[in-house]
């Protein structure tokens, strides 16, 4: 297929596909006697697989590295499986940076409640928002 029919297929512009490839991302893409570029429907299914990963998060370099090089036909469905674990990965990760971040706003509100207190007993009376500034 041609640029312009995967970027409809896509959704993406035909320069960023441009850009995947020159960075690599799409393999060898085949061109035609007349010059232009033709795509398979493996260079569908990567693209869509790029899209998925960048929207979960991933640079350019990680997703580099879950795409197979030496694997044409299976290397959607082992990516698609590599992705799904990168992306539970990431959901895990982003639970624990949560529970951190719960415990050291706790932690940060005690804090600013004996900030006050002390203040309190050394002033004679609670400072006010203005008064802390």
């Amino acid at each position: 297929m041609k640029i312009g029919e995967l970027a409809k297929r896509t959704g993406m512009a035909t320069s960023k596909i441009r850009f995947y490839e020159s960075a690599g991302l799409l393999g060898d893409v085949q061109r035609k006697e007349n010059g232009f570029r033709s795509y398979d429907e493996q260079s569908l299914v990567t693209l869509n697989f790029i899209q998925d990963a960048q929207k979960a998060g991933f640079d350019l370099v990680a997703i580099r590295n879950m795409l197979p090089q030496s694997q044409p036909i299976p290397k959607s469905e082992r990516a698609q499986q590599l992705l799904l674990k990168r992306l539970e990965e990431r959901v895990k990760a982003i639970e624990s940076v949560q529970v951190r971040l719960k415990q050291q706003r706790t932690d940060l509100l005690a804090t600013v409640q004996h900030v006050r207190e002390r203040l309190a007993k050394e002033t004679g009376s609670a400072p006010t928002q203005q008064s802390l500034i």
